[in-house]
């Protein structure tokens, strides 16, 4: 009778990452929990950077250093061929490894420039309209000297290109 609510209670205790991911193992779960790493720094970065006026320039640096962190060649490093046992991630992963160099590298150019431009205090407005990946839009460098909203808008559309291309619908 007491055997189910001691199961219940001990699943509470489980981390979600460890549920989610449950049936993947090695290198493809090192990768699953990288990513959810990634999204709670991207939701901590939206929460203080959204309304692109004052934020907590600690907050934004921290948050932006682990996307940095994780994402790049870090990033790549976790999706070494023939590792799709329960992968999340499409074969395009593995047969554009350009594209999706590209887009890791992207994404770590504009968490070290969303990092630099907290770092450095920048709180000119943000503009509205950058949300393009860069080859369509300004340079990290120039990222680093606006609002790191600019930069956090530049990470989230790298971010959305890459589950587009990259990541099975619905998952």
């Amino acid at each position: 009778m007491f055997r189910p609510l001691l199961i219940c209670m001990g699943l509470l205790l489980v981390p979600a990452p460890a549920i989610a991911h449950g049936k993947a193992t090695g290198i493809v779960k090192e990768r699953m929990d990288q990513m959810v790493m990634l999204k709670d720094a991207m939701k901590t970065l939206k929460d203080e950077l959204a309304s692109g006026g004052a934020y907590d320039a600690a907050r934004v640096i921290e948050a932006a250093r682990i996307v940095e962190r994780h994402s790049g060649q870090a990033m790549t490093a976790k999706f070494p061929e023939g590792s799709t046992k329960h992968s999340k991630a499409l074969s395009d992963v593995w047969t554009d490894t350009d594209g999706f160099a590209t887009l890791a590298d992207e994404l770590e150019a504009a968490a070290a420039a969303m990092a630099t431009a907290a770092l450095n205090g920048t709180t000119a407005p943000a503009t509205g309209g950058i949300v393009s990946l860069f080859s369509a839009g300004p340079s990290p460098d120039e990222l680093s000297r606006l609002h790191p909203f600019e930069a956090f808008k530049a990470a989230a559309e790298t971010c959305s290109a890459c589950h587009r291309k990259f990541r099975m619908k619905g998952s």
